[in-house]
């Protein structure tokens, strides 16, 4: 990979590195590499989207989708952890400027692709039958093959999740923080995001 995507590569390696940029018939579905996932999740990733290009929908799927900020500012967005599919000729070119960017943003890929895919006109879904369920904290297994877990040999080396960004919008520490701090900086991302529109 000629240029370094940081947690974005998931995605954007595929694309550029792999050649896939702009393709009609690839489908990409990625995920965290510190999670195992379902048996059954990428054929539920490959149902989903047949079945939405068949209607003509542009779509991104996932098995986990959230939302940050409120009134104008509220952005639904899919988070890896939980898996997410996209077909490569729906995703733009926008989403290769992450390397410019801040770390604020450049860690928060989840919400950065999101974003980029929302403004390029391509919705964000949830699986039709595997989602996170928030109150249980799991993945049901019933719905999605077979349960996710943590992969716990791996799950904190340098997690983003853990990632701190300091005031200066840079890493301040690579532990210690947790989704609160995540969360925190997708909306930092937001803000940086939103000024550069307003120039």
């Amino acid at each position: 990979m000629a240029v370094d995507y940081g947690p974005s590569s998931k995605l954007l390696a595929a694309l550029a590195g792999g050649g896939e940029s702009g393709s009609s018939t690839t489908l990409i579905v990625y995920g965290d590499d510190d999670v195992m996932y379902g048996r059954d999740i990428v054929e539920q990733h490959v149902q989903a989207q047949l079945a939405a290009s068949a209607a003509g929908r542009r779509v991104a799927f996932g098995s986990r989708k959230i939302a940050i900020g409120g009134g104008q500012r509220r952005e639904e967005l899919l988070e890896a952890t939980g898996t997410i599919s996209v077909f490569a000729s729906v995703v733009p070119q926008t989403v290769f400027q992450i390397s410019s960017l801040p770390a604020a943003c450049r860690l928060s890929d989840d919400y950065w692709i999101s974003h980029n895919l929302l403004s390029a006109g391509v919705e964000l879904d949830a699986l039709p039958r595997c989602v996170y369920d928030f109150h249980r904290g799991v993945w049901p297994e019933s719905l999605c093959g077979a349960s996710f877990h943590a992969l716990l040999s791996v799950q904190h080396i340098d997690a983003l999740s853990e990632t701190v960004i300091g005031a200066d919008g840079e890493v301040e520490r690579r532990s210690g923080g947790d989704w609160r701090e995540q969360l925190s900086r997708y909306s930092r991302c937001q803000d940086i995001l939103l000024s550069k529109d307003e120039l």
